[in-house]
């Protein structure tokens, strides 16, 4: 059996012999290496620090929400207006009224979906969004500080321990998106981590991860079945 970290495979040894228990790191998706996304897709400067907002579907309705009241502020806005990029993807089309947010953010981009965006990842400063499992994949390959914000109707609230691995480490923070005050918290993560000293700290955090999840689970599989170990 297959576990991302070492706390997962002590929870699952409860279920299943020790010996049957491997940890391997977080998958990702291999198709992102077929990908060739780059800022200038979106037409973002290349010297701005990089945003990356994902509203996803309805369910991810209250982090465009949140994004919204973050960047309606007028003191925020006019001091981190132009100094840093954001990629917002919301999951549809937003109407002209939500993006009335934005105005005084000149390298703001949105966009209803991409498909290869996680490989924007590896360019970014900050990833804001849910924590699905996929995703935290995606962000342990980057290696990208984030702002997870869980889903938070799941019965075994999975999102939740999906960012409770990377905020145990350092490499996130987890925040609610209707709590009182969390834009006012997100304003300061992205000043911090975009133009201060704390990207380098939340990267850092992720040295206590094991890497390359997909790989060592396919080296596992292949040998398993008497196959190399490419």
């Amino acid at each position: 059996m297959y576990c991302a970290t070492e706390a997962i495979a002590a929870q699952m040894a409860r279920y299943a012999a020790p010996a049957t228990l491997a940890v391997t790191g977080y998958p990702a998706s291999e198709r992102q290496k077929t990908c060739t996304t780059r800022r200038a897709d979106f037409a973002l400067p290349e010297d701005k620090p990089l945003v990356i907002v994902v509203g996803g579907s309805s369910g991810a309705a209250s982090v465009n929400r949140l994004m919204a009241a973050v960047c309606a502020d007028e003191d925020f806005a006019s001091r981190m207006g132009s100094r840093i990029s954001i990629l917002h993807q919301w999951g549809h089309k937003p109407a002209p009224e939500a993006l009335a947010a934005f105005t005084r953010w000149p390298h703001y981009r949105s966009l209803d979906f991409h498909p290869c965006l996680a490989q924007l990842y590896f360019e970014a400063a900050l990833f804001i969004g849910r924590a699905g499992a996929a995703t935290i994949g995606e962000l342990v390959r980057a290696r990208l500080p984030a702002a997870l914000i869980p889903y938070p109707h799941h019965a075994d609230r999975q999102q939740y321990l999906n960012a409770e691995v990377l905020a145990h480490t350092g490499a996130a923070v987890i925040l609610e998106a209707d709590e009182p005050g969390v834009a006012a918290r997100l304003r300061e993560l992205i000043e911090q981590v975009a133009i201060g000293e704390e990207d380098a700290v939340m990267r850092k955090g992720y040295e206590l991860l094991p890497p390359n999840g997909a790989h060592t689970i396919a080296v596992d599989i292949r040998a398993y079945f008497g196959g190399g170990h490419d």
